[in-house]
């Protein structure tokens, strides 16, 4: 993961006056409603990633597989009822934020906001 993307996104979380953030999304059926993160403070960033991108031991868990945690993907929160990641994609442009659903086996993203700029505004 690039040292840019880290430093935008631990500049991203330092300035955020709050731990907790509200997104309102919305079902396949257009019901809509909230769902709650909890995002990591600046200085967790690095060590939230254990058990997503790498194990305790230090090895890579990244693939290139469909399914497989990719490169560049960075926790920096996570759902406050069932876990679930607050992802933010660093590979692709504007950095879209998602989300998946947590030990599913296979990780299969759903895209909240195309862009950090979006879930910035979004919060703000």
């Amino acid at each position: 993961m690039s040292e840019k993307a880290i430093e935008t996104l631990k500049n991203f979380l330092f300035s955020m006056s709050h731990e907790e953030v509200k997104i309102l999304n919305t079902d396949g059926q257009g019901e809509s409603f909230y769902l709650t993160f909890i995002l990591f403070k600046e200085s967790e960033l690095e060590n939230e990633q254990l058990g997503y991108s790498v194990d305790e031991q230090g090895n890579s868990l990244i693939g290139k597989s469909k399914g497989d945690w990719q490169e560049g993907w960075i926790v920096i929160g996570y759902e406050e009822d069932l876990g679930d990641p607050l992802i933010v994609d660093t590979v692709r442009e504007n950095y879209p934020v998602l989300t998946a659903e947590h030990g599913a086996g296979e990780w299969e993203p759903i895209i909240l906001f195309h862009s950090l700029h979006d879930l910035i505004k979004s919060i703000s």
